[in-house]
């Protein structure tokens, strides 16, 4: 079994359909999303209409999905808030439904290997970011979830560890590529006769089309969005 792993999409369907293309190569079984489908990107309805088209489909919520179903910005700086309110107004009642259907976490099992997915460690909301963790800092965050494979996101920076019980995988956020610029990031998880095995997958795409349409749409707060995630000054 080979699960093609992904996490925070975060609305950039170019460097989606570029991952999904890799995977159909390298013939994965099903694929993994650790949330966070939307927020950040331009492309939020079709980023939505996508992930329901493909099969054998894993997914779970992050925070953006809980923002829109939520609806609540009080928290948020003006600038955030107006580009949330944008990026909602987007969504179909369809995608809206597909959003609400979605666990916070899910729990299956593979050849004998227990694996859980999910965003991040939550606890009434989600537990403060840990970048660069280690295998000590991530078994106590993690401490509600005993599967043996642990696949999260959240943390943009990807990261995975392991001993010989137990892995913790985050293969760093594919839509918000930093200064890497035009690299989507995933990973694909092979289970065999109860053998796990893990490789990263890195696909290049035309990030200057994801700029271009946040321009095309007035996306708001594109150049912060640009800067911050996208690692494109000016």
């Amino acid at each position: 079994m080979r699960l093609g792993i992904i996490t925070d999409v975060h609305s950039n369907l170019v460097a989606l359909d570029a991952m999904l293309q890799a995977f159909e190569i390298e013939q994965v079984d099903a694929i993994c999303c650790a949330g966070d489908m939307i927020g950040i990107g331009p492309y939020t309805e079709e980023i939505v209409q996508r992930m329901m088209q493909i099969p054998n489909l894993k997914c779970v919520l992050g925070n953006h999905e809980l923002y829109f179903l939520n609806k609540n910005y009080d928290s948020m700086r003006e600038e955030e808030r107006e580009f949330h309110k944008w990026e909602h107004a987007q969504l179909s009642s369809v995608s809206e439904q597909f959003i609400a259907a979605l666990p916070k976490r899910l729990d299956f099992e593979i050849d004998g290997i227990t694996i859980s997915l999910l965003h991040y460690a939550y606890d009434k909301e989600y537990l403060p970011m840990i970048q660069q963790p280690t295998f000590v800092q991530l078994e106590p965050l993690f401490k509600d979830v005993d599967s043996q494979v642990v696949i999260y996101g959240h943390v943009h920076q990807g990261s995975v560890l392991h001993d010989h019980n137990r892995w913790f995988i985050n293969v760093g956020s594919l839509g918000c590529p930093g200064k890497d610029k035009n690299i989507a990031r995933g990973g694909i998880l092979t289970i065999v006769d109860g053998s796990i095995s893990y490789a990263d997958l890195v696909v290049p795409y035309a990030v200057e089309e994801v700029i271009k349409y946040m321009e095309d749409v007035s996306c708001p707060a594109q150049k912060t969005i640009q800067r911050i995630f996208y690692g494109i000054e000016g």
